[in-house]
């Protein structure tokens, strides 16, 4: 293969993915020199960002070399997922946004519209008795209060577009129609991502390298996710993953520089620090929550009482697919709504029992690591680390805890710990 003078990166990938695939995966910078001849500096940067890409593992080779293990196809790990995942909450999004449009319109006037259909219904009985004849004036009432409603909700669609939650933040003194949403949504907003590349910068400000088991303490995140954060930054930074004489790999940035003194802003936050709210469902007041449920019911009995007197007529089937406009906005939307009034919360209960043991157990995870890394005591097994926690452990720290630390005692004591976990999951 022909030398390449200057830097294309792209060419260099290129060329490189193919060797790497031919060794199944398994590349030291050398491997690529040997076979390439292109200069070590720009191996290892495009070793760096394609291990950054494809989540590849490192460890040290008896020789003190920076092995790279990617897996064989050079495939992006979870990447389908993320997808997935991003298609999932725009589509929530959107439901959210359509639903919260007519949410207090449909909640409210409906209730107002079904005491007036209350009303012109005894109305009508009373008229049809006191005359002695069949008579059509509630019907007719609740028809044409039917179309009154239609062309309320059709001139108000757009009256809550804008999310109220940038307004009213705290749990307290909250409108109505906030406790609502909360009722149906809940109040847990997506997560801010926090930033965990300045968090390593305010610790590269006083040592410009850093280890992985270092870098778990900052981020809390598994072993590979920290990793992938700490290689980026290598690429980004212009950073260089050695191995230092104890076979310990380190990421260095010689090559950055900061000014100033340290002051608490550029204090670096450890992960167990961040420990994570358990989520609930929402955070109304039980009465507030009850009076929102009875608003509710009230629409559902309603729709459904009318549902079944113009079933008596009308099959219910032949009322559905046929209705016109004004059966449609009388009885079938609001009996639909009301049904997804109670639905959306049950659905949400159920996908929020998972995240709460998934908090529990990122809480758990935390505070072992801050016993873990205590330098002031040896490890001694804790109480609050219970089998859930172990295994998460194991699972997300399979490398870390048995290369990372250089005195022998905490070593021989993670190695135990690593025992006893195999014992207790298999």
């Amino acid at each position: 293969m022909p030398e390449i003078k200057e830097f294309n990166e792209n060419l260099y990938i290129k060329n490189i993915i193919p060797i790497i695939k031919a060794k199944n995966g398994l590349v030291t910078a050398g491997d690529i020199a040997l076979e390439t001849s292109y200069p070590v500096i720009h191996i290892k940067y495009v070793l760096n960002k394609l291990a950054a890409k494809y989540l590849a593992e490192m460890t040290p080779t008896e020789n003190g070399d920076l092995l790279y293990k990617f897996n064989n196809q050079l495939k992006e790990v979870g990447k389908f997922g993320k997808i997935a995942k991003k298609i999932f909450n725009m589509l929530l999004d959107t439901f959210k946004f359509l639903f919260k449009i007519v949410i207090m319109l449909t909640l409210v006037i409906y209730m107002i519209f079904y005491i007036l259909v209350i009303i012109a219904l005894v109305l009508g009985l009373s008229a049809a008795t006191d005359n002695d004849s069949d008579s059509d004036f509630g019907g007719d009432f609740v028809l044409g209060a039917g179309r009154v409603l239609f062309e309320l909700i059709y001139n108000s669609m757009f009256f809550f577009s804008v999310d109220p939650y940038e307004k009213y933040r705290g749990a307290h003194k909250r409108p109505f129609y906030i406790r609502v949403f909360s009722f149906i949504f809940g109040d847990d907003e997506r997560e801010k991502p926090f930033n965990h590349d300045n968090n390593i910068l305010k610790y590269l400000k006083s040592s410009k390298q850093i280890t992985l088991s270092q870098a778990i303490n900052l981020t809390g995140l598994s072993e590979a996710d920290t990793r992938a954060i700490l290689v980026n930054m290598v690429v980004k930074y212009n950073g260089d993953i050695i191995v230092n004489d104890d076979g310990v790999i380190i990421y260095t940035f010689s090559e950055l520089e900061f000014t100033g003194e340290n002051n608490n802003s550029e204090t670096p936050i450890y992960a167990w620090n961040r420990e994570k709210l358990i989520p609930q469902l929402n955070y109304n007041r039980r009465g507030e929550n009850i009076a929102i449920i009875c608003f509710n019911l009230f629409n559902l009995a309603m729709a459904s009482f009318l549902l079944f007197l113009y079933s008596e007529t009308i099959p219910v089937a032949d009322l559905i697919l046929h209705a016109d406009l004004e059966i449609f906005f009388v009885i079938i939307y609001p009996l639909v709504f009301s049904a997804l009034f109670f639905i959306v919360p049950l659905l949400r209960l159920v996908r929020l029992k998972s995240r709460i043991i998934k908090v529990q157990l990122n809480n758990g995870s935390l505070r072992a690591l801050k016993q873990f890394f205590d330098t002031d005591k040896t490890y001694t097994r804790a109480s609050f680390i219970d089998n859930r926690v172990k295994e998460k452990i194991f699972l997300d720290y399979p490398n870390t805890f048995v290369h990372d630390f250089i005195e022998e005692k905490e070593i021989v004591n993670l190695k135990n710990y690593k025992s006893e976990m195999l014992k207790e999951l298999a």
